[in-house]
């Protein structure tokens, strides 16, 4: 993941965020592709099988122009070769074709059309292009804002498991910015993502379950995850258990505690 969201305790028990903790950032980095037919590593075979319309020649090619694979890079040369395998229908390559819009790579800033390759990979369910066209839409990138569009996208790539988009959606839920506030929905998306290994989620529904936030209020699952998240390296979460550990017998932390490692093996397989 590029970035991941921190809620911060503070003393007065309100669920509170830094001042731009909201603006998440698009993916940037395009797919490396594996192909079914192995295409020559030589730059002019490779080119002519591009022009005479081999679609993964294409991408291959523009992915090395993109990447400076053996080649300086030049985005100008990428864009041409991700638009010709765009055209054909090639995923990976209409949502690579749309960061370099999105992002301006080449000297071409064209939301518009970052948009319309994005909506067609999307569609194509890839959960990189849901989640950034989901991104364009809630701040409004190249049109007004649109966040019934923004978490239409977000959770088709959430439900995909793609960490960025749990992380998001479940960020938005929680500030209801642009939604209405739902702690609920936050406590879903950050477990899933908590799930997936996030120690920062893992911190975070920790904190709702402590407070009562979308969910009973609960010390001991509370606990539970600031047990796995202190396991794997988190300094918040070491910090919360020993406060937690105040409140909770020594019975139950045990008991706590056996359940709790067992769930960080299974996440983390050790």
């Amino acid at each position: 993941m590029k970035s991941t969201f921190i809620i911060i305790l503070f003393l007065s028990a309100v669920l509170a965020l830094p001042s731009k903790a909201i603006e998440k950032e698009t993916k940037t980095e395009t797919v490396t592709k594996t192909f079914t037919v192995k295409l020559t590593a030589d730059l002019g075979s490779l080119t002519k099988a591009a022009e005479q319309g081999n679609v993964d020649a294409q991408y291959q090619l523009a992915h090395i122009y993109f990447t400076g694979k053996d080649v300086p890079v030049d985005y100008k040369l990428a864009r041409r070769w991700y638009t010709k395998a765009a055209e054909q229908g090639d995923v990976q390559a209409q949502y690579s074709l749309a960061v370099i819009y999105d992002t301006g790579k080449g000297g071409i800033n064209d939301y518009q059309k970052a948009r319309q390759w994005y909506t067609k990979a999307a569609e194509s369910r890839l959960a990189s292009a849901q989640f950034n066209l989901g991104v364009m839409y809630y701040h409004g990138k190249g049109l007004t804002p649109n966040y019934q569009l923004a978490i239409k996208w977000l959770t088709k790539a959430a439900e995909q498991s793609d960490e960025d988009a749990l992380d998001f959606i479940a960020l938005i839920y929680a500030t209801g910015k642009g939604v209405t506030q739902d702690h609920s929905q936050a406590l879903k998306w950050w477990t899933k993502l908590a799930e997936l290994g996030n120690t920062d989620a893992q911190f975070n529904i920790a904190y709702l379950y402590s407070d009562g936030l979308g969910t009973e209020q609960n010390k001991k699952t509370a606990y539970f995850w600031h047990f796995i998240a202190a396991k794997h390296g988190s300094v918040r979460s070491v910090y919360q258990k020993g406060l937690h550990s105040k409140i909770l017998s020594k019975q139950e932390m045990e008991s706590i505690e056996i359940k709790a490692a067992a769930k960080y093996k299974e996440i983390y397989g050790k």
